[in-house]
Parts: C-alpha cells; structure tokens; sequence
C-alpha cells in the first residue's frame, strides 16, 4: 500500500505537493517518505509489470509475472526464458521522491523461494512502453544489488551480496578496483548468514550521489528475518564515474530509481518464484558534506595491475596501516564537524592488531570516534594488518559523523593481492603482462577482415614499423593514419588512457582469475570496429622450444621477432579457461625455437562486435596449459635495449648501495659507458618532441616507465624531476 495514497499516483499538484510534505517529515522525524506493504490489491498501483523486453541483440523477450499474494509481492519467472520484472513507475519517481540527489536507503524483506539470483537495482534508468507492457533494455542504467543463495558459489557457500553496474542493453561495466570483483568485475562478499531458499531476510541499502557523472556510493547488508541489523555494511561501493547518461537516459520518463529482476545473469530459471515485502524508502539525514578528508596508506611492495595500484602482501605477514585525516570541512551551510567516526574494514579473515587513535577491533572492523574540535589529529590513524588466505581482496573505509546518516569514502589505495594474483604467466599457462596500444579505426572494418587487411602495420608513423618497434610503459607513437598506417585514427576511449590523444602504451598487467584473457574493454571501453595492439618480452635463459595456444574474438596475427608466427581471419569469441589455436590445428605454434635472449612477441587483434580479448599461453606436448610458463621464458615489460637505471650521473638510484654505473647490472649499457645527456631529450632518441613531454607526465601522474634519464627528464634544470607539469611543459 501506498504511505499517501491508496490508488495509482499520477503527475498531479496535489500528489507533488504531499510528496513534498512528505520529504520534510523524513528529514524531521527520519520517517519512510514512501512505502509498500502490499496487504491490498491496489499495492501494485505504482509498479509497472512488463510482459516483455527489448533485450538490444536478445530482441523481444516474456517477463514473468508480479502477483500480490498472502499480502506480499509475488514474482514468477516467465515460463519460456525464465526471468522476471517489476519496476517502479517513472511518474512516482517524478512526485513522490524529494528533489535534488537521490540520496536515499530501501529496505525490504526478500524470500528467494525456488530463484537462484534477485536483483535490486537502485538509481535506476530504463526505457518504458507502458502501453505495450515493455521495458527497454537500450536505455538500462543502474547498480543491482544481487542476492544470491547459499552453495551456488564455491568460494562463498553463504551465498552471494553482490553490487555491479550495468549499463545499455544490460551490459556490465567491470570494476576491478571493487572489492571482491577479480575476475567478476562486481563487488561481492559473505552476507555473514547462510541465504537459505525459503527463508526471510532483510536487505537495506544506502545510496548517494550524483547519477551524471557520479562520483557514487552505495552500502548494502543483509540479515536474517529477527536477528539485528549489522553494525556496519557488508559491501561498500564507490564508482567514482557514477552512471554513464546520456541524453535520452537524463528524461525523467527513464528514471524508475527501483527494479526487481530475478535470474538475469546466474542462469534462468523458467516458473521459479520469490517474494518480497515490506518497502520502505527513507531520505538521507545529515549533512551532504564530507566533515573532513580520510585518507588510506598502505604498504610499500607494490605493483600496477590492471589500471590500479596493488599491495603485494603474504599471508601471515603482519603490514601497517594508517588513514589520515585532513581538510575539516569549514562552516556555511552545514557547521563544522565536532567528532567524525572512521570505520576501516579489513579483507575477510585478516585481523588488526596495535591500534591507535582509540580505535576498537571487532574481528576484521575497527572503529573509532575521534573529537576534531581542536583541528584534526597531529597523526595518523594506524593499525597493524595480519594477512589471511590468498588472491585479490580489497580494504573498505568509510567516513561519518554522528546524527548523519550520509558516509564518505576512505581514500587512497585499497586493493592487496599475493604474488599469484600478479603473476606474469598464469596458472593456465597464459601470459598476463603485456604492453597495450590503441584502439585504432580502419579501414576495412569487421571481424575478420580478410589475410590481406590483417598482415597490414596499423601502427608505423612512416619509420618505426610494428616488425621492429620496441616499447616499454609510457612511449608515444603518432601513426601516418591512412598513409604509410592501415589505420585511420585513434578511436575515442571512456578511460582517457591516451594522454592528448596520441596513442600511447600502457603497462596491462591483468591478474590471474577465472578468465585470463587480456580485455582490451577493460582497458579502453567498449568500442566497436577496432584493432588494437599487445607486445610482451621473452626473455628466454638458455635454447629452448615452446608450443603455444591462441584465443582472440576476433581474427588474430602474431609476431614473433617481427616475423609472423600465427595468423587466423575469423569471426568468434573467446572461451573461458580454453585454446581455440593449438599446435594440432595450427602447427606453426609448436615447437617454436628460441634461443637465449630477449625475443618480441607482438599480438594483433581486430574487433567487430561485442567482446574484444585475447589470450596467448604455453603448452605442452599434449596441448595442455603450464602453469606459470616453462621455466625457461620469463616475461618483461622493457626492451633489454632500455637502461632500467639512471646511468648518466654516477649516482645511485637504485638504492643498491652502490654507484650505478660501477653496477654490474648496468655497467654493460652503453649509457653509463657514455654517460651524456640532452637535457629535454627524455627517450634519448636524439629529437626532442611532444613524446618527451608525455613520458614525463606519465612517470609523474600515471605510474609510467621511469626516464632512463633522469637529468634529461629535468627539462628545466631545477635539480630534479618535480611532481609538477613543470619539466612537461618546459
């Protein structure tokens, strides 16, 4: 039932202004400023059941079925495909909800019953046919929280509490930086409960920020029918991009901010049901301000992985932690902060020890309440971290105050991982490391575009070739587009990951989980009609031959040493955790020499549609993946013709303890046996240009590649290179 109404709402003044009134009463007395209870048959007024939707590529497909039943909302999964929907309508989003940021927590009560996935969209956008009973997939925008039952997922057999993002033709937008996403591209966590089929439970979820454009933050906890709510929230998000609108997704006749689905993604389930009950949605209270800035310092053994910092940890190892606190915000419209409340939660399993500050542990949550009156603290909040368990896990902070209900992100790193995880081969057998440049329009497009388009140099400026480029993190290239290049541009990318658009490489080391192959997706976007490129280094310890497997969606050429080593024009997708090229197939990647050294292998890969990866691994005799490669063949990111330190001055910036150009590891380029300089010439290639600038901007901004020389990178002669754009610009 309606909390105002009993009868459908519509655009009226009266039902916008009782919104209004409504919206004051939940700032004053922190009451629901709309809820469902569904004990009559008029509770459903306000959703809108489709019976079908246009899934984009899918086409048009049934939705079940929303009942009231014993006064809750039923929802039966349609009887051919097997899925469901009930969304709220875009007109009581439009009077009902208060104005401004819908920054808001829902409440319900869910029962899985026969569902293996519910999904609960918040800040949600989709097209409406209301007339045809149809939503549109095209124009989905929104963050599902999903719960999923107990033993479906062999790592958490609780169940699932899950939070993603998806957007248009309900694609998913990964987030590896989320915790718990690798190889997912989705936070998820223990709910802390067995998720029982049957049973009841209650879901509560916070939300705010700015939909265009974000930056987003979402809570979520689950507990069971009886029990207390959790103290603090199971899964914490924070998408600093928030939802990606456009145009027709900004109409208010797209906003239905809550959707129900149910067995979208985990496998459909034809005539399976669950129930819910019970909505409530209650606005925000406080101030909308963070009270003061907190920010997170890890460890020092780290590495870039997949676009973001990684701490390297092992489990039983003890590291410390601190978050400082800065920036009180200044009264105006909200008064200045008194006491903020910091709550760090640890990676499960993983237990804090030595806390200062007055924080409390309570298994892996700290907490503390510190008086800010007086300034914030001279030092730090720390504590000392004992890692647990293995692969990619993730710290959550969150930053408050009392009498307020909105929290603000802990900021800095807070992603940690063991070796395995940033491993160079994976456990597959399939390299992880690899240099990345594009994407790059063409002139033929499609998925295979024929042996003669594929075997053309997309990337040559009219000298360097891609037979013999050498590249390492941060080198810029400017093609001859539709010239001497087959390519005719740079294709725009959602990351920015080419500075000033000039195509430039980016270190991808991408980890090791359920699908190792190499996204480029997850590097630029989803763009169609595309190439782009991959180079790794070999460097091989003595004479050796290796068979290789290939996947790529789509057609595919390698390089090795500059000569073709595989070619495939093919439309496809990749396969999970498989080789569609073997040596059985395709018998120039068996037994391939290489001898002691350095070797290039260089990876092409053409886009039509949908997906665009590749995985490139070593096999064995029998065609089977080896776990973390032949122990032969190491895999680097910088060519053995690049100086990996400064070698130009004598000094010793390796921290070895010994001068770098008496280093044996350095003495033998020809740098330190001609230790000069152009100052500006950052690549010592002799010109100095706009690449010069870009190399230093991404060692200073974007974790680059080092200068090989350092005073060169000094372009300003102030003494060092500053962390400023400076030496950039000069």
């Amino acid at each position: 039932m309606h909390a105002c109404e009993n009868r459908p709402l519509r655009r009226s003044a009266a039902v916008a202004v009782t919104g209004l009134f409504l919206a004051a009463a939940a700032r004053a007395q922190d009451a629901p400023f709309l809820s469902y209870d569904f004990e009559d048959e008029g509770g459903l007024d306000d959703f809108l059941n489709p019976t079908q939707i246009s899934f984009c590529a899918g086409g048009i497909i049934p939705t079940g079925a929303g009942t009231i039943d014993s006064g809750e909302l039923l929802i039966t999964n349609d009887g051919t495909l097997g899925i469901g929907a009930v969304v709220l309508r875009p007109d009581v989003v439009e009077s009902q909800f208060p104005d401004g940021p819908r920054n808001y927590a829902v409440r319900l009560r869910v029962n899985l019953e026969s569902v293996n996935e519910l999904l609960v969209y918040m800040r949600t956008r989709i097209g409406i046919d209301e007339a045809a009973g149809q939503i549109d997939s095209m124009l989905e925008r929104g963050y599902p929280v999903v719960v999923i039952p107990q033993n479906l997922d062999p790592e958490l057999v609780n169940g699932v509490l899950a939070i993603a993002e998806f957007t248009g033709c309900h694609t998913l937008i990964p987030h590896t930086e989320w915790p718990g996403s690798a190889g997912t591209g989705f936070a998820r966590a223990d709910p802390g409960v067995p998720i029982a089929p049957g049973d009841w439970y209650w879901l509560e979820i916070s939300s705010q920020g700015d939909d265009d454009a974000g930056p987003i933050l979402l809570n979520a906890k689950l507990w069971a029918d009886g029990d207390d709510p959790p103290s603090s929230p199971q899964l914490t998000i924070f998408d600093r991009d928030g939802l990606n609108l456009d145009d027709p997704t900004r109409d208010p006749a797209t906003e239905v901010q809550l959707l129900l689905g149910t067995s979208y993604d985990f496998g459909q389930q034809p005539g399976a049901t669950c129930r819910v009950d019970d909505i409530t949605f209650t606005q925000l209270k406080g101030c909308d301000t963070a009270p003061a800035k907190a920010a997170r310092t890890l460890w020092g053994d780290t590495t870039v992985a997949q676009g973001s910092e990684v701490s390297i940890y092992t489990a039983g190892t003890q590291y410390d932690v601190s978050i400082a606190l800065s920036d009180l915000r200044a009264a105006g419209a909200c008064a200045s902060p008194s006491v903020v409340t910091v709550t760090e939660t640890l990676p499960t399993g993983w237990t804090a020890s030595r806390v200062t500050g007055g924080g409390v542990p309570r298994g892996n949550v700290i907490t503390w309440t510190v008086n800010v009156a007086a300034g914030p603290p001279a030092e730090p909040l720390k504590y000392r971290a004992k890692a647990a368990g293995a692969g990619l896990v993730n710290f959550q902070g969150e930053l408050g105050e009392p009498g307020s209900t909105f929290k603000f992100v802990v900021e800095g790193p807070n992603l940690v991982a063991d070796e395995a995880v940033v491993a160079p081969v994976s456990d597959f057998g399939s390299i992880q490391h690899w240099l990345i440049l594009g994407p790059f329009t063409r002139q033929v497009g499609g998925a295979a575009p024929g042996d003669d388009q594929i075997v053309r140099d997309y990337l040559t400026d009219g000298a360097v070739t891609e037979a013999d480029i050498l590249p390492e993190a941060g080198d810029a290239i400017e093609p001859d587009y539709g010239g001497e290049a087959a390519s005719t541009g740079l294709a725009a990318n959602v990351f920015g990951r080419n500075p000033l658009d000039v195509p430039t490489w980016i270190a991808w080391r991408d980890f090791d989980d359920a699908d190792d192959r190499i996204d480029f997706e997850a590097v630029y976007g989803d763009v169609d009609e595309v190439m782009c490129y991959a180079v790794t280094y070999l460097d091989v310890s003595e004479d050796t031959v290796v068979n290789f497997g290939v996947s790529s969606d789509d057609s595919v050429q390698i390089l090795l040493d500059g000569e073709e080593l595989h070619k495939h024009n093919v439309p496809r997708g990749a396969l999970g955790r498989s080789y569609q090229d073997t040596p059985f197939g395709f018998p120039n990647l068996e037994n391939v020499s290489l001898s002691k050294g350095q070797h290039v292998l260089l990876v092409k890969v053409f886009e039509g549609g949908g997906e665009h990866n590749f995985r490139v691994g070593f096999l064995d005799e029998a065609g089977v993946g080896i776990p973390g490669g032949t122990g032969e063949v190491s895999i680097s990111l910088t060519p053995a013709e690049v100086v990996k330190e400064d070698c130009t001055n004598g000094g010793d910036d390796d921290g070895d303890g010994k001068a770098d150009c008496a280093d044996p590891d350095c003495a033998t380029f020809p740098a330190c046996l001609l230790p000069k300089f152009v100052r500006g010439d950052v690549d010592s290639s002799g010109v100095i240009n706009l690449t010069d600038g870009l190399r230093v901007l991404l060692f200073l901004f974007q974790a680059g590649a080092r200068p090989e020389c350092m005073d060169a990178g000094d372009s300003d002669d102030s003494g060092g290179v500053q962390q400023t754009i400076t030496d950039a610009i000069a």
